[in-house]
This record gives structure tokens, sequence and C-alpha cells, in this order.
């Protein structure tokens, strides 16, 4: 996507939170984040040690692609860790978010884009949706009825994996409920200051 155009629709979903430099402060739904770091290393964990690591990430593209801000030598994550990560989305709790989706390298127009948290997260995060306009691009929005009924734009700080759909050209099945998509939201996800961008393959 052009910087331009994705410049001018992170300013619209900043606009439409209310909040013109910085994301809102807001409270997410609670959670105990010690309770929930505890279900994903018994989802995850498969040799029983006690962390996750290695093979067992790829089970959760969210936990790794939060896997350097959860531990700084970017190898393993631990019960301790993973709880104090998740208590950090305390501090900022909904962030705009704004995606670009290409198949081949080229845009994808009208496929769904849903944001699905991880199942160790509980109800404390609902899903979050978009529709990809003619650049690929789409902005996410926080399926939250508090969320809506404040006019607010954005998406709970959490672990997400990312399914797209549909779409022209469309999409591959592939992306869909078993998708090897993940992020982590949160206002200190590493992503070189670039948007996010879903590169596809047809292949």
């Amino acid at each position: 996507m052009p910087p331009l155009i994705f410049c001018l629709m992170l300013l619209f979903a900043l606009a439409a939170t209310g909040c013109s430099s910085s994301p809102p402060s807001i409270e997410a739904p609670a959670f105990d984040a010690a309770s929930a770091a505890k279900q994903a290393i018994a989802d995850y964990d498969a040799n029983g040690n006690g962390t996750i690591e290695g093979a067992e990430l790829n089970k959760s593209p969210a936990l790794k692609d939060a896997l350097a801000q959860i531990d700084k030598d970017g190898k393993q994550i631990t019960l301790e860790a993973l709880t104090a990560r998740m208590q950090s989305w305390r501090q900022i709790s909904v962030i705009p978010i704004v995606c670009t989706v290409v198949l081949d390298g080229a845009p994808v127009e009208g496929a769904t884009v849903t944001f699905v948290p991880e199942k160790f997260l509980g109800a404390a995060r609902p899903q979050a949706t978009g529709k990809t306009d003619s650049n690929g691009a789409a902005i996410i929005v926080s399926n939250s009825p508090e969320l809506a009924a404040k006019r607010i734009t954005g998406v709970y700080s959490g672990l997400y994996s990312v399914s797209i759909t549909g779409g022209q050209p469309e999409v591959p099945a592939d992306y869909g409920a078993k998708t090897p998509l993940g992020l982590e939201v949160a206002a200190d996800a590493k992503r070189g200051g670039e948007p996010i961008r879903f590169e596809l393959t047809s292949q």
C-alpha cells in the first residue's frame, strides 16, 4: 500500500478512537494473566518441560510472533515471562490496527480479515474483523459491544490467530480456520514502524 494511503487510514482509525496521537486509554475486559499463561503452557508445551519453544511455537503463530517481546533471548516462553507480558497489556489496552493483504504480490479486495483470540485468553478478548478495500487494506475493528457503544475503533491488546477468507483474487483456504498467521496486538509490538502486511501465496 502506498505510504500516504496507509497514513490516511491510520489517522482515520485513530480519529475513530477519539485520539489523534496515541491509542485510547481504556480498560480491557479483566482476566487473570497467571491463569491464562498456565493454560497456554498446558496447551502448547508438548514435551512437558514447562516452556513453549522450538517446534511447539508453530502450533501458535501468535505466540511465535510475540516471542521476542516475551523472551529477551527469543528462545522460549516460560510461565513467568508470559504472565508478565500479558500483565503489561493493561497499560494501553486498545490499539488501532490497519493491515494489508496481498496474494502473490497483488492486493486482495473484499477479503474478510478476522483476528481470533487465543483460547487460553478465555472470554476476555473478543474477535475483531475488517474487510479489505481495492488496495488490499483493512481497518480492523473489535466486535466488543462496549467499544461499539463508545464508538471506539481498535483491537484489544492480546494474542490472535489471523484468518483471511474470500476476496478477489480469492484467498486460498489454507489461510482460513487453520491459518498459519498470528500476531500480538500491543502498543510496543515490534513491527519496524511498518503497517501490518500479510503476504499470502497460492502455492
